[in-house]
């Protein structure tokens, strides 16, 4: 049976073709894949792309990345996520050219630098909300604050494991998007200390939903409590694992000032002990959790769960291991 004409006209109409998976167009093709994917990239068809995929897609290099330049203007989100064969030449140059992206992400990209984040700061200040770099260590404070002030309205940045990165850039990442700022995830960046994070709770970030400060082992107490008396009503999410230099006064401000948390960890935190948790069942959260990790808080009874204590304590959370 054969296709009519109007309706093939119909299949290749670009308003149907604005997303594009390169993985899995990689993975039905085998070896083939990249000569497929290079025609779809130069295929009217895909002449209003607005999403696509780039995530580990090895074969994928300079050569490919230069044939979205046609395309890229209508692009809003880009996942080039360990695309490791690209240069960060050509990821700069395609990253001028998408004037109009809303979600970047370049998770484990190590050559990485921030002439990367100047070309997004050149070309997306006024779409931005989305931008993933965690992995990427060679960008620095200078590099993050390029991006930070020509990207004012960022709702969501990823700094996971970017070594480099000190206290200045929390104070950039205050001072240019803490008025819209929903998730901060600074996994891993063991430099971040009181000085950094008091300078989100001084700018007072009114709409954080989602913090991750796993691993600030500079991150004490009292600056953990400014900042959730600061964005607590807020939170829904707050991961501080093995933030160990925390204790019971922490947890108690978070019971304090926390009334929708969802995820709660203390992973790892040897000063966290049943003063701070008997407080936490005693307030709101103790409704709103599902997620509560203290492993390794050895001064919680039972905090290994091998009674009915805590299930009882907070009867609505159904997941006890959230770091691993």
């Amino acid at each position: 049976m054969g296709v009519s004409r109007a309706w093939f006209a119909e299949g290749e109409n670009p308003v149907l073709w604005t997303e594009l998976d390169c993985r899995l167009v990689l993975g039905a093709y085998g070896s083939t894949g990249i000569a497929r994917l290079r025609k779809m990239f130069e295929a009217s068809r895909f002449s209003l792309l607005e999403s696509i995929n780039l995530e580990c897609c090895k074969p994928v290099g300079d050569a490919e990345l230069e044939l979205l330049h046609a395309v890229a203007g209508t692009l809003r989100r880009v996942n080039l996520n360990a695309l490791h064969t690209a240069s960060p030449e050509a990821i700069a140059t395609l990253g001028r050219r998408c004037v109009r992206c809303e979600a970047l992400s370049l998770y484990w990209h190590p050559r990485l630098g921030d002439a990367v984040l100047q070309a997004c700061a050149t070309s997306m200040g006024a779409t931005l909300r989305d931008l993933n770099v965690a992995g990427c260590g060679g960008i620095t404070d200078a590099g993050l604050a390029m991006l930070v002030s020509a990207c004012a309205r960022l709702e969501r940045l990823n700094v996971t494991r970017c070594s480099k990165l000190t206290d200045a850039s929390l104070r950039h990442i205050a001072d240019a998007a803490g008025r819209h700022l929903l998730e901060l995830n600074a996994y891993a960046n063991r430099a971040f200390s009181d000085q950094g994070y008091g300078y989100l709770a001084n700018s007072g970030i009114p709409t954080l939903e989602k913090l991750d400060t796993c691993g600030a082992q500079l991150l004490t107490s009292p600056a953990l409590s400014s900042l959730v008396r600061r964005c607590g009503a807020t939170l829904v999410y707050l991961n501080c694992s093995w933030c160990v230099a925390l204790d019971d006064r922490a947890g108690i401000a978070v019971a304090d000032n926390c009334s929708a948390l969802g995820l709660l960890s203390f992973h790892g935190i040897i000063g966290i002990t049943d003063v701070a948790i008997d407080v936490l069942a005693g307030s709101a959260l103790k409704t709103t959790l599902t997620t509560l990790d203290i492993n390794g808080c050895a001064r919680v009874t039972d905090y290994r769960r091998e009674t009915r204590r805590l299930y009882d304590m907070f009867p609505n959370v159904t997941t006890w291991i959230h770091h691993r």
